[in-house]
C-alpha cells in the first residue's frame, strides 16, 4: 500500500476510510469486509451442511443455532478492539510496538 497504509483504503460506497471523523468508524469500516466474508463463508458452510444432513437423513435442527452462535461470537469479539480504538487508556502500545507514555494534563 502507498502512503498512509490501510487508512486510505476506499470502501465500496466510495468513501475514503481516512475521511471518517471517529477512529472507531475507521476501525469498523476496515474490519467490515473481513466480517462480511466470514459471515458469507459460514452461510455457505451452513447450506452445505443442511444438504449433507438431509441427504443422510440426519437432523438439521442444531445447524442454524451453531451458525448464529459462531457469527455472534466473531462479531462480539470485535467489540473490545473497537473500544480500544476510542479509549487511549486501553491502548498500551502505539503503532511501533513501544509503550505509550500518558501525560497528566
Amino acid at each position: 500500500m502507498g502512503p498512509g497504509g490501510a487508512a486510505h483504503m476506499a470502501v465500496p460506497c466510495g468513501v475514503q476510510v481516512s475521511q471518517a471523523n471517529a477512529p472507531v468508524i475507521q476501525a469498523v469500516l476496515l474490519d467490515l469486509p473481513g466480517l462480511l466474508f466470514f459471515s458469507t463463508y459460514t452461510l455457505l458452510v451452513l447450506f452445505w451442511a443442511e444438504i449433507y444432513h438431509q441427504a443422510r437423513s440426519l437432523p438439521t435442527s442444531k445447524l442454524r443455532p451453531i451458525f448464529v452462535t459462531a457469527n455472534a461470537v466473531v462479531y462480539i469479539v470485535q467489540v473490545p478492539p473497537f473500544s480500544a480504538v476510542t479509549d487511549p487508556n486501553l491502548r498500551p502500545w502505539n503503532a511501533c510496538g513501544r509503550s505509550v507514555q500518558h501525560s497528566a494534563g
